[in-house]
């Protein structure tokens, strides 16, 4: 049985790797971050996955409406984002297990 952090991790990880349905993850990871306060562990692991939910607002892939707010960010920054707390998260011990939330359909 995983964590949620761990769950939270992996979907993450599907975010990075599956960019046509990342909104659907991020959303789906930031409903999970900030909901389940208690449930995250550790005050660091809570710390790194709240402040990621938190920069993920400003996530936009459509560079039309991320030109109109000079604090939204793109697919670049999203991945260094990501793959930063990935790493934050391991050295915490928390590594992606269980399937990542926001299924999609196939």
């Amino acid at each position: 049985m995983c964590t949620i952090p761990e769950k939270l991790a992996a979907t993450l990880l599907a975010a990075l790797e599956d960019p046509a349905h990342r909104l659907l993850r991020i959303q789906s990871f930031q409903e999970i971050a900030w909901d389940s306060f208690e449930a995250l562990g550790e005050e660091t692991v809570h710390v790194i996955l709240s402040d990621l939910a938190d920069a993920l607002d400003y996530y936009e892939p459509n560079p039309d409406l991320r030109s109109e707010f000079s604090s939204y960010y793109g697919d670049n920054r999203f991945e260094e984002h990501v793959r930063s707390a990935l790493k934050m998260l391991a050295d915490e011990g928390v590594h992606p297990q269980g399937e990542p939330l926001g299924q999609v359909g196939t």
